[in-house]
């Protein structure tokens, strides 16, 4: 974009423009100058001695070491010439985004027409090379497709909103592209940007993941009773079974029985109301009646259990619960 002698002669203007800051116009100007802070004469100085550094620097194509001088310069002096030296050491950088703002900023420094030559001759130089640089400059676009808004971060900088769906210009070389959303991974896109180029990202938010279907219980697997190899035990305790279930049988009959003539003896005397004085037979009554339903519930667990021993040949033991309360008794289990 420029020649080996171009920073030299850039530096000569730049240092012819500096040193017109301090030269007298007139013999009032004059007068002036003499009585100016020595502060302000030494920071010129300084500037001019910082450019002639950077130039030399840039002509050894040390273009770091160049940048580092001219922002020093620069910030001594905001010059035209020198920061427009800024621009083009920042183009060899390949820094070309923060080079075209240099080209702007020299712009914004255009001087009045009777400004010194120096400082014009920057200036048109500036404006000229800023529109070949905007023609080189990539181009990226990133667009987000998904109801939901996302972050965008470009090389480790948040892309502002009102910069997602058009055109930015970038460097040219390699670019990292990465949306980012709370609670979620980041989605990451890699984009390498050629000279001049413009190139379209569209990046597909994920969608919120459906929920499972709910999986039915597997079914659940009980491994069968191992049968009883006690059999002739089992045999026994059936038989004894079987007679106490007799016995008891026959209890709960004879009891049954004899509650069921007490009850028609109170039943007969107990009309409409029982006297005070079977107070003792109505007691005798519930008690016969009461040991008759646990003799004949103690029965049928026997009698039940010892059949069921003995036809199944005591494969498995049954579960029998006996209950009994003020109304009767009953058996209730699993043979």
């Amino acid at each position: 974009m420029i020649s080996a002698s171009s920073p030299r002669r850039l530096l000569a203007c730049a240092s012819a423009a500096l040193c017109c800051l301090a030269l007298p116009a007139t013999a009032t100007g004059q007068a002036a100058e003499d009585t100016q802070d020595e502060g302000a004469s030494h920071t010129r100085t300084a500037a001019r001695t910082l450019a002639a550094q950077g130039a030399e620097a840039f002509e050894r194509r040390d273009y770091a070491a160049a940048l580092d001088l001219f922002q020093r310069a620069g910030a001594l002096v905001e010059a035209p010439t020198i920061t427009l030296m800024q621009a083009r050491t920042l183009v060899e950088l390949g820094r070309w985004v923060e080079a075209a703002d240099r080209y702007s900023l020299v712009l914004s420094l255009k001087a009045p027409g009777d400004a010194n030559p120096a400082f014009q001759a920057a200036v048109e130089a500036a404006a000229a090379e800023h529109e070949v640089l905007k023609a080189r400059l990539p181009l990226l676009k990133v667009e987000l497709r998904g109801d939901r808004s996302a972050a965008v971060w470009i090389d480790g900088r948040q892309l502002p909103a009102p910069l997602v769906g058009v055109d930015n210009p970038l460097d040219p070389g390699h670019h990292r592209v990465e949306v980012r959303e709370p609670g979620r991974a980041p989605i990451v896109r890699e984009v390498v940007l050629a000279e001049g180029a413009r190139e379209e990202l569209s990046i597909p938010l994920r969608e919120d993941p459906a929920p499972e279907p709910a999986s039915a219980p597997e079914p659940e697997i009980v491994a069968a009773p191992t049968p009883s190899h006690d059999t002739p035990q089992q045999d026994t305790l059936a038989w004894v079974a079987l007679g106490a279930g007799a016995g008891a049988t026959v209890i709960g009959v004879g009891t049954g029985l004899y509650a069921l003539n007490q009850k028609s003896d109170l039943d007969a005397a107990c009309n409409p109301g029982c006297p005070a004085g079977f107070e003792d037979d109505i007691r005798s009554f519930r008690r016969f009646r009461t040991v008759s339903y646990v003799a004949f519930g103690a029965g049928a667990l026997g009698l039940g259990w010892g059949g069921y021993t003995l036809l199944s040949g005591g494969s498995q033991s049954p579960t029998v619960a006996v209950r009994a309360g003020t109304r009767g008794a009953w058996v209730e289990g699993r043979f």
